[in-house]
């Protein structure tokens, strides 16, 4: 006996396999989908399980390991004291169009077998990203755990996240709400919903 779980619509149905057999259709939208061996199903769908099981064990012990008082390790927070643009409106400055500030792309292009040619007079960061990224960095103390949230689901093609406002205070809830409403009106996010009062998908 075989498996597949829709692509279009998430159905999932058992289904008589056999190797190499041709694509079936959904009994519910009728999109074609691969049958898999179940025994295949099931190990890939464990291997995803404790990979996934691994990383938040790693991502909790992480946070426990953090102190308290800051949620930043001394590292951490010696790096911000060394950041040169604390502070920076990026909008009105030309810090970022350096050579050393180009370095590591100009490494990584060579590493590709690319020479490049920057011309430090185009960078410009007075876009709607770079404005985004701006809201969201003066923010981080809040925003830390979503970031996170979207780099995990990123690294593991989720489409999405969702998030539990109702554990966060009033004030921080709100933030995040109007943030994301206004990232979805400018196209940062491409979904952006209420599922209920306390919780945001997107």
């Amino acid at each position: 006996m075989g498996i597949y779980r829709c692509n279009k619509c998430g159905h999932l149905a058992e289904h008589a396999w056999q190797p190499n057999m041709t694509e079936v259709a959904c009994l519910k939208c009728q999109a074609p989908n691969k049958v898999y061996d179940t025994l295949f199903f099931v190990q890939k769908l464990l291997e995803r399980y404790f990979a996934v099981n691994r990383e938040l064990r790693a991502l909790k012990a992480q946070e426990q390991e953090m102190p308290e008082d800051s949620g930043q390790t001394p590292q951490q927070q010696e790096q911000e004291q060394n950041n040169l643009l604390v502070g920076v409106n990026l909008a009105a400055t030309d810090v970022l169009a350096t050579e050393e500030q180009h370095e590591p792309l100009k490494q990584w292009f060579i590493k590709q077998n690319i020479v490049p040619a920057f011309d430090f007079s185009a960078v410009d960061m007075s876009g709607y990203f770079d404005e985004a990224a701006s809201e969201i960095g003066g923010k981080y103390h809040i925003t830390k755990d979503i970031l996170g949230r979207i780099g995990w689901a990123y690294r593991n093609n989720h489409t999405g996240i969702n998030l539990d406002i109702g554990k966060m205070a009033q004030k921080d809830a709100q933030l995040i709400n109007n943030m994301c409403r206004q990232f979805y009106s400018h196209t940062l996010f491409a979904k952006y919903f209420i599922r209920s009062r306390k919780k945001l998908s997107g």
